[in-house]
């Protein structure tokens, strides 16, 4: 769970590694087998969506926290 904006910047920062790292295995060779390609492309794919949402969960009690404070 992410609980400062420092760790939501470091997310944020993690998110965009892993989603770079997922075009380049995307766009590599395809000479080793496809099935471990795959999982690995799986595997970052799940971990890009889990960092998503809690950077949403953190978007949304961020702004629940600024509204209340109107």
């Amino acid at each position: 769970m992410i609980s400062t904006p420092e760790q939501y910047q470091a997310t944020q920062e993690w998110v965009a590694k892993f989603e770079s790292n997922l075009k380049r295995l995307s766009a590599k060779d395809a000479g080793e087998d496809p099935r471990v390609r795959k999982l690995e492309m799986d595997g970052y794919a799940s971990f890009i969506e889990s960092l998503r949402e809690e950077l949403t969960e953190y978007e949304a009690v961020h702004h629940l926290n600024l509204v209340g404070a109107e």
